[in-house]
């Protein structure tokens, strides 16, 4: 009986951090590569039937990364600078300070075959993990929306990869 107690106890804390909602499944995937190296394999999912035009509404989402290589916090933080500040268009501005000054606090090293994941809940914000340790959360909607338009977005990082995490054929 004790057993089944606990088993039952740390299956509610293990949902008690993960957003309520739609189920996300897996949209697309692909490659980032810097010239000829690989850098990462990435994941988006999203709720299923959400129409390419809307994943970057209020909507749940995740990127799942697969690092072939390693970065520093300091690469990780002027990299994030640039990316989102590029993208930030119409968005408020303090919204976006603020949270990119948040996320570039979370970074820890990254080294060759660790997983980062990016996972967005309306109303909640930004969950941050890295070889399945929380890093923390990054409050904002529109800092969500940047932050994955990087990849999503309409001037995306790079445009076979965004249609490949689209499902897109290209």
């Amino acid at each position: 009986m004790r057993i089944m107690l606990l088993v039952a106890v740390l299956a509610l804390a293990a949902q008690a951090g993960e957003p309520a909602g739609p189920a996300l499944v897996q949209r697309g995937n692909g490659t980032y590569t810097y010239f000829w190296f690989a850098v990462y394999d990435l994941a988006f999912a999203c709720p299923g039937g959400l129409p390419a035009a809307d994943v970057l509404g209020e909507h749940p989402r995740s990127l799942t990364f697969n690092y072939h290589c390693s970065c520093s916090v300091d690469e990780q933080r002027e990299e994030m600078r640039k990316a989102i500040l590029r993208r930030v268009g119409h968005e408020d501005k303090s919204e976006i300070d603020a949270g990119l000054a948040a996320i570039n606090a979370l970074w820890k090293p990254i080294a060759s075959g660790d997983v980062l994941e990016l996972a967005y809940a309306p109303g909640t914000g930004t969950r941050v993990r890295l070889a399945r340790s929380d890093l923390g959360l990054v409050p904002g909607a529109a800092f969500a929306r940047v932050l994955f338009s990087v990849w999503l977005g309409d001037d995306p990082l790079d445009r076979t990869l965004r249609a490949a995490l689209l499902g897109q054929a290209r």
